[in-house]
């Protein structure tokens, strides 16, 4: 997966739309505002009488676009939970995507809080809180992460490697 997305058309697409729009808070604010005004005028009905072609065509775009932030957001939330399940070794992965990592998630952050606002979720607090809990331990560790590693041994005994760098 993690290579997957180095050469991944689809997934370059979406990382191109997302490195636009996270550097503009606002954009993506009135973004998600658009989406949910027009999701409001599909329930109540009235989708057809008061949109022009034009406004669509501007839904979809929206649309297609907070797709390609929730594509690269669930990207690193599967990721974050393969990172605490074992699957995915974190070392590397840390050493690999860390500044692109805490970059995306310092400048997503708001737009993630005014999701698990305006969600409708019975626990919005669970929205990307695998990406959060995994930015904020990093954001205290560093790039290296821990600077000792202990291997128990036998009769209460551990071996400390100590990271020099």
């Amino acid at each position: 997966m993690l290579m997957r997305n180095l050469w991944d058309k689809d997934y370059i697409a979406a990382r191109d739309i997302f490195n636009q729009l996270i550097d503009d808070q606002d954009r993506l604010r009135r973004l998600k505002e658009k989406v949910e005004e027009r999701k409001h005028l599909m329930r109540s009905g009235e989708w057809n009488d008061r949109l022009t072609d034009e406004e669509r065509r501007d839904y979809e775009n929206c649309c297609t676009e907070l797709h390609h932030i929730r594509s690269v957001l669930n990207n690193y939330e599967l990721i974050c939970i393969g990172i605490r399940e074992g699957i995915y070794d974190e070392a590397i992965y840390r050493r690999w995507y860390y500044g692109s990592f805490m970059t995306d998630w310092k400048k997503i952050r708001p737009f993630v809080e005014r999701v698990r606002q305006e969600s409708e979720n019975p626990n919005p607090e669970n929205i990307y809180r695998e990406l959060q809990n995994l930015a904020e331990r990093w954001k205290v560790e560093g790039p290296w992460g821990r600077r000792e590693l202990h291997i128990p041994l036998w009769g209460g005994r551990q071996i400390v490697i100590r990271r020099w760098r």
